[in-house]
């Protein structure tokens, strides 16, 4: 008796409780009824905990229940309780409908025709086919159920629209309520026969209707935390709250903060300023918004998450290594190819892009006030890779790493890199070097710099030895071999700045003009 009122007040907990502490009791009871069940009528297990009489098989509704309290996200919560409910019921299909501002939507449909089962469809039963809008209308406002044990003879309702159509036999819907509000509402139907739902399988579905509307609230609750964090992580990576080791956005708190080693991505579509002044401001926002969701998924299929972004520019983070980075770069540059071919198409101008990497020590944690607050990374290499990017302008080239980045990468040796130059950049006292990787240019501009790498390198030589006239040949002789090395004729012209005024502006070395 106790397992039954529990199981009327949705309190399945209660009920896992009284198994554990008394099987023998409920075993026992159960057994000894099913014992007069069988010599009285030759029928299976089933017993009684109405005072009415009737007929319930309470183990099936204890299964039942705990399968239903066992799920919490709920698209499978949905799924499991339109199965349990159509196969206790007797029923050929079944709906279930859930409270939605002030509507009743249909969540999840299955037939025994098909056995497939549909969730999350969001549909008005108003707008559906696969209901009787009268029944679940009353439903709806009386709170009590509906049986229709011959739907085309059933009175108020035998001239619903549905009904004349489909000509169910049986119709039973009930409303799923809890703490008296109403959270959903079942229908079921069964189209062979009338009378199929009979008072013991009211009381079933009444039983479980309890569990139902306790375990759709909560699902409800599970499923808006998940979304919450999903939207914070829009804003906010949820990579922070794992280098910061909270488990939740709401545990993070101002100066929260780690020291970590990483390497940072910076991008930058090449002259954007003047491409933007071309478009109105909707215009803008559409075309930043296709470009950056084309490159979001070359950062993140590499294990990197985006820091920033800054207008057209995006800062990116790799913790697992440089090759990471190098690879999103890499992959960035492959599909900005494609969505310039379909540029071209449309007779829109081409994109250019500039990323720089940098690899080394940060601080990564949370910066502002207490009203306001960002994520953000701190780090002279946060910086340096900014200005890693600011060079590809200046040697005419799509990717440069340092050699920070080169020296942690698992294998130089399966990417095409050669030395640029050693520089100062802004902010720096020491000059640092910076690399190429060309593995994403043309396939006929990568072949030249492949073939003409030890003669530039050689010319990048002597043009450190300030020997301008053979740096110079080197230069022209790669540009002869692979005329689109732009970085080649970036060397000529600097070799023939340095021979008619005897500096180079980017010189470094010491004594020489800075």
């Amino acid at each position: 008796e106790a397992v039954y009122g529990y199981l009327r007040w949705g309190a399945v907990a209660k009920v896992r409780q009284l198994e554990q502490t008394y099987p023998y009791l409920l075993a026992t009871r159960l057994e000894s009824e099913a014992s007069l069940e069988l010599a009285a009528t030759g029928t299976g297990i089933s017993t009684t905990g109405a005072s009415s009489g009737e007929k319930i098989d309470l183990l099936t509704v204890m299964k039942a229940a705990r399968a239903i309290s066992g799920e919490i996200v709920l698209d499978k919560l949905l799924a499991t309780m339109i199965h349990i409910a159509v196969e206790n019921a007797g029923a050929e299909k079944g709906v279930l409908l859930i409270e939605q501002e002030g509507d009743l939507l249909i969540e999840a449909e299955k037939t025994t025709v098909d056995d497939q089962v549909c969730v999350l469809q969001a549909i008005p039963y108003r707008n559906s086919l696969s209901v009787a809008p009268t029944v679940i209308q009353y439903v709806r406002r009386m709170r009590e159920a509906v049986v229709l044990h011959d739907a085309a003879s059933a009175g108020i309702f035998a001239k619903d629209p549905y009904i004349l159509q489909k000509k169910p036999k049986s119709v039973l819907c009930l409303p799923i309520l809890n703490q008296g509000k109403l959270v959903g509402a079942l229908y079921l139907e069964n189209n062979l026969t009338t009378h199929a739902f009979t008072e013991a399988r009211l009381e079933m579905m009444s039983l479980l209707s309890s569990q139902i509307a306790v375990s759709i609230d909560n699902a409800k609750l599970y499923n808006q935390q998940v979304e919450l964090n999903r939207a914070y992580g829009r804003f906010v990576p949820h990579q922070f709250l794992r280098f910061l080791e909270k488990k939740s956005i709401i545990d993070v708190r101002l100066g929260d903060h780690v020291q970590t080693e990483m390497s940072v991505l910076f991008s930058d579509i090449r002259s954007f300023t003047t491409l933007s002044e071309r478009m109105s401001p909707e215009e803008n926002f559409q075309f930043l918004n296709e470009f950056l969701s084309r490159m979001e998924p070359a950062i993140t299929d590499n294990r990197g998450f985006v820091d920033k972004y800054i207008g057209d520019s995006i800062m990116s983070l790799f913790d697992q290594g440089a090759d990471d980075a190098v690879q999103a770069a890499l992959s960035m540059l492959g599909r900005l190819r494609l969505l310039n071919e379909e540029r071209s198409k449309n007779g829109q101008e081409q994109i250019r892009l500039g990323i720089g990497i940098n690899s080394g020590k940060l601080m990564l944690g949370t910066l502002g006030g207490d009203n306001r607050m960002d994520s953000t990374v701190i780090s002279d290499a946060v910086n340096l890779a900014s200005r890693v990017e600011g060079l590809t302008k200046r040697y005419r080239v799509q990717l440069l790493i340092s050699e920070q980045t080169l020296s942690r990468l698992q294998d130089s040796g399966r990417y095409s890199i050669r030395i640029i130059d050693r520089v100062k950049v802004k902010g720096k006292s020491v000059a640092v070097s910076v690399y190429e990787v060309f593995d994403a240019d043309l396939p006929e501009v990568r072949a030249g710099k492949l073939r003409t790498k030890e003669l530039f390198e050689q010319g990048y030589r002597h043009y450190q030895e300030q020997d301008f006239v053979s740096a110079k040949a080197c230069f022209e002789a790669c540009l002869q071999e692979n005329p689109l090395d732009e970085c080649a004729q970036v060397y000529v012209d600097r070799c023939l700045h340095c021979l008619q005024y005897g500096y180079d502006e980017y010189w470094t070395n010491e004594g020489a003009k800075t």
